[in-house]
C-alpha cells in the first residue's frame, strides 16, 4: 500500500537530468517547473487526498530555486479546495524568505474562492489562478455563470490574472451554448481556445467500464472525444471562431 504521508514519498530524481539544457533551448523567457502537492486528481477525484506538509513544499520550492533558478512554478493543484493549508502555505514561504524569489500559478474553483484567499495568494507570489476547464453547457446555469463571472472579475481586481478554458463535447451542446460561452470570454477578454473534451477517468466522458482494462485504457489516452451532433470537422471550426470572439460567423453555424 502507498504510505498515507505524502512527506515521506521520494522527491524525484532531478539531478540525472541536464536540466540547464532544457532551459537553454526553451521558447519560454523563464525557467519553468510543474509541482502536484496533493495526491490526488484536481477537481473531479473522489478521493480525500492528503497535501503534503507545507514546511516539505516550501522545502522543495527553496532547493529548486536555489540549485535550479526556477523563476516561474506551475502548481497543478486547486487551492481553494482547503483554504487553510493554502494560508499556511504563504506563512511557510515567508518563514523560508521565498516571498518574491520566483512567481507561480496554482489551480482554483469558482465556486471556493473569495477575496481573502485571492489576496493571501497574491501575497505569497501567485500571479495566475487556473479555473480550468468548463463545459460549455454550463452557460445553461445563470447561478454557475454568476459564480464564474464573480471569481473572475475578484481575481483581476486582486491584480492577478484569470485563466479558464471552455470545452466542447457533451452531446447536448448547441449553438446556444457555443455563442454564449464565446460572448461570455469577450465581455471578460478572455479569448483563450477553448478545448475538445477529453475522456478523462471519472468524468462523463470516460464511458468504458474500468474493468475491460484494454478499451478503458484506450478511451482515455485518446486525444479528444466528441459527443456532440456536430461533426469533429464543424467542431473544430467553432473552436477556432470561439478563439477569435467571432460572434457574427458563430450565429450562422447549423442549430441541433
Amino acid at each position: 500500500l502507498p504510505p498515507t504521508n505524502p512527506d515521506v514519498l521520494p522527491s524525484p530524481f532531478w539531478d540525472v537530468l541536464p536540466l540547464q539544457n532544457y532551459f537553454a533551448y526553451s521558447p519560454i523567457a523563464e525557467s519553468q517547473h510543474t509541482l502536484t502537492l496533493q495526491r490526488r486528481a484536481t477537481y473531479t477525484c473522489s478521493y480525500n487526498g492528503k497535501w503534503q506538509s507545507t514546511r516539505k513544499a516550501a522545502e522543495t520550492l527553496r532547493y529548486l530555486r536555489l540549485k535550479y533558478s526556477y523563476d516561474f512554478i506551475v502548481f497543478n493543484d486547486d487551492f481553494s479546495a482547503t483554504p487553510q493549508w493554502t494560508q499556511a502555505f504563504v506563512d511557510m514561504l515567508e518563514k523560508y524568505d521565498l516571498l518574491g524569489l520566483f512567481m507561480w500559478s496554482c489551480r482554483a474553483s469558482p465556486d471556493k474562492v473569495d477575496s481573502k484567499l485571492l489576496d493571501r495568494l497574491r501575497e505569497g507570489g501567485c500571479v495566475i489562478v487556473d479555473y480550468g476547464e468548463i463545459d460549455v453547457t454550463t452557460t445553461n446555469s445563470k447561478l454557475d455563470m454568476e459564480r464564474l463571472t464573480g471569481a473572475v472579475e475578484s481575481t483581476r481586481t486582486i491584480g492577478l490574472t484569470p485563466v479558464l478554458r471552455f470545452t466542447i463535447g457533451d452531446a447536448a451542446t448547441n449553438k446556444h451554448h457555443v455563442t454564449e460561452a464565446t460572448a461570455f470570454l469577450k465581455s471578460q477578454n478572455l479569448l483563450h481556445k477553448p478545448r475538445i473534451a477529453e475522456p478523462y477517468p471519472q468524468t462523463k466522458y470516460c464511458t468504458e467500464d474500468p474493468k475491460d482494462l484494454d478499451k478503458h485504457l484506450t478511451q482515455i489516452n485518446s486525444s479528444f472525444i466528441n459527443t456532440t451532433q456536430y461533426s469533429d470537422a464543424e467542431l473544430l471550426g467553432i473552436i477556432e471562431l470561439m478563439s477569435r470572439g467571432d460572434l457574427d460567423r458563430l450565429e450562422k453555424i447549423r442549430d441541433v
